[in-house]
């Protein structure tokens, strides 16, 4: 069977702007002009001053790749490689990172094309497409009718508790799945690892592109607290909302960027990246930096800190906002005015 990965860094998708990326990340110096530039700089893994080097893909060359060498700690590759190193995920998320799903069916047609010149019927992994995001929109208008339903009477009951009223839940299309359960992998379009699980809880939905292409379930017990549904996409939640003229409050969990949602929608973008190290692809980056100004609102604490801190050493009009205490929808249970809060953070930058 033809090597996806292999594949893939072959086709002119692979053909990204990689010293871009790492600009993002260290500072680059050209050190030579011979076939499309050399760049150097200090190693973004190991901390070396000056032994790392980048070579840009050259326009003239169809065989000349962007890739990246340090010789001091010997990480080197491509954009792909520099990503599963940077942010240690996987090479399929890494591919979704630069490239979206478009890439990862790209690379599909291709593997399939070879597979089936070589006289090869072994299946493929996974595939998310129109499938998924039909079987997606089917779940949470389920979940939807449930939450409302006697049986989501406590899960109605717990989120109100919580602060949040029912205007703002059905904007965000809040929902309940009632039972844990296993939902067929030909539902969901997959054909190949794992089945879908989908636990009992609160359903939380990201959209994009008016299409519902991830779902969160927030458990009732149990760790961890969230499950995610297999195949969804790793997209921040509420992120077509960013258009560049609103300030943008990015929180880690669906739960906080609602509660910013319902104190000062009109201010300001609620954002939520679903985990401390999620949502750092390139596209969301670029599109934050058209924000005229980022408060990042990750939790009160060590993680939230230093998850910060990859964002605002990122983004030239961000801030850490810290929570007095906890989170956002703590300190609003709590009695803190966020409306006030935002608004003075917004215009205090």
């Amino acid at each position: 069977m033809p090597n996806k990965e292999d594949i893939a860094r072959k086709l002119d998708i692979a053909r990204v702007d990689l010293l871009g990326l790492i600009r993002t990340d260290v500072a680059l110096v050209r050190a030579g002009g011979t076939d499309g530039g050399e760049y150097c700089g200090p190693c973004p893994f190991c901390g070396g001053e000056d032994r790392f080097r980048v070579w840009p893909a050259d326009d003239r060359r169809a065989d000349r790749r962007g890739k990246f060498w340090c010789r001091q700690c010997g990480k080197q590759g491509d954009a792909l490689d520099y990503l599963q190193a940077r942010d240690g995920v996987s090479f399929e998320v890494a591919q979704e990172q630069l490239f979206g799903n478009n890439g990862r069916q790209a690379v599909r047609r291709a593997v399939e094309t070879a597979a089936a010149a070589n006289g090869s019927t072994e299946e493929e992994p996974p595939y998310y497409g129109d499938t998924w995001a039909a079987r997606a929109s089917q779940v949470i208008e389920d979940s939807e009718y449930a939450l409302w339903s006697p049986e989501g009477e406590r899960a109605l009951s717990w989120l109100h508790a919580r602060g949040f009223t029912d205007d703002v839940l059905q904007r965000a299309r809040i929902g309940y799945n009632p039972t844990d359960r296993d939902d067929g992998r030909d539902q969901w379009g997959l054909v190949g690892g794992k089945t879908p699980w989908l636990s009992r809880g609160i359903t939380l939905p990201y959209f994009s592109g008016g299409a519902c292409l991830r779902i969160q379930i927030r458990r009732p017990v149990g760790e961890p607290k969230y499950s995610t549904i297999t195949g969804s996409q790793n997209i921040p939640w509420n992120f077509d909302a960013v258009d560049g003229a609103k300030p943008v409050v990015v929180t880690e969990g669906v739960f906080n960027a609602l509660t910013v949602l319902q104190h000062a929608g009109d201010l300001c973008v609620a954002v939520a990246t679903g985990g401390t190290s999620l949502a750092r692809e390139a596209r969301w980056v670029s599109r934050l930096k058209a924000a005229p100004v980022v408060l990042v609102a990750f939790d009160a604490d060590m993680p939230g800190d230093k998850a910060s801190e990859w964002w605002i050493n990122r983004l030239d009009r961000a801030t850490r906002w810290r929570p007095a205490w906890g989170d956002l929808n703590d300190m609003a249970l709590g009695g803190v005015d966020l409306r006030v809060r935002i608004a003075r953070a917004c215009v205090g930058i």
